[in-house]
C-alpha cells in the first residue's frame, strides 16, 4: 500500500540581527518559512505552496510579523518628536480666541512666544501651514490629543498645557475653560493639573490669574 499526504515543513530562509520588541537591540533572529510538502511514506518529497513566514528571536523564541525587521527605534523616536512639536504648535493655535483671525502678525506673535518657551524654532511658513491644517481639521484637537496622551510622559503633557496657557495668556484668553479640557484630553488628573498650575505660578513662569481654569471632574 502506498502512503502519501501533505505536511508543513519549517525552514530558515535567512539569519541576522534585529531589534526584538522583548529583548531589545542586537538580538539574533531567524526568518522562518513554512511550506507545504507532498509526502510519500511520511517523507517530504515535493514542495508545494508557501503557507506562511515569520521572524523568530533566537533569545526569547517569540515570533513576529516580518515587518518587525523594519522597526528602527531611533527613526520612530524622531517621528514621535516631530508629531509632538507639531501638536504643541497646534495647541497654541487652539488656545487663542476662536474669533481671532490667524493672520501673519498673530502667527509671528505665537512663533516668538514658542521660541521664548525654549522650543525648537520653525519659520513662519511652517506656522502658516500648521494654521491651515488646524483650520481644515475644524479647530478641534481633542481626538489627536487623546491618542498622543498615551505616548508622552507626564513632562510632555505638562509642556503642552504650559504652551497652551502661555498662548492663551498672550491673547488675554484665560477666562476660557479650554485649558482644563486640554489637560483632561491628555489624561491629566485634576490634582496633576492644579499642581502644575501652582508650580508655574510659584516659579513665576507665567502670568497666572488668582484662580486657574477648572479641570472638568
Amino acid at each position: 500500500m502506498i502512503i502519501f499526504g501533505t505536511r508543513g515543513v519549517t525552514t530558515t530562509h535567512e539569519k541576522g540581527v534585529f531589534h526584538c520588541p522583548s529583548c531589545g537591540p542586537g538580538s539574533g533572529f531567524r526568518w522562518r518559512r513554512v511550506r507545504r510538502f507532498f509526502t510519500l511514506y511520511f517523507i517530504p518529497v515535493i514542495p508545494l505552496d508557501l503557507v506562511g513566514e515569520f521572524i523568530e528571536c533566537n533569545q526569547c523564541k517569540r515570533t513576529y510579523d516580518l515587518r518587525v525587521l523594519e522597526y528602527n527605534p531611533a527613526s520612530e523616536a524622531l517621528k514621535l518628536e516631530g508629531e509632538f512639536h507639531k501638536t504643541l504648535r497646534q495647541v497654541m493655535l487652539a488656545s487663542i480666541p476662536a474669533t481671532l483671525r490667524l493672520d501673519r502678525p498673530a502667527l509671528v506673535r505665537l512663533m516668538e512666544l514658542h521660541e521664548s518657551l525654549g522650543h525648537p524654532g520653525v519659520d513662519i511658513g511652517r506656522w502658516e501651514r500648521d494654521a491651515a491644517d488646524f483650520a481644515s481639521s475644524g479647530g478641534s484637537l481633542f481626538t489627536s490629543l487623546k491618542e498622543l496622551g498615551g505616548a508622552v510622559s507626564d513632562h510632555g503633557r505638562e509642556t503642552l498645557v504650559e504652551a497652551g496657557y502661555a498662548a492663551a495668556a498672550s491673547f488675554n484668553h484665560l477666562e476660557s475653560a479650554h485649558l482644563g479640557d486640554l489637560a483632561g484630553a491628555l489624561g491629566m488628573t485634576p490634582s496633576h493639573y492644579h499642581g502644575l498650575m501652582k508650580t508655574l505660578e510659584t516659579a513665576g513662569r507665567l502670568p497666572l490669574p488668582a484662580e486657574s481654569p477648572a479641570l472638568p471632574a
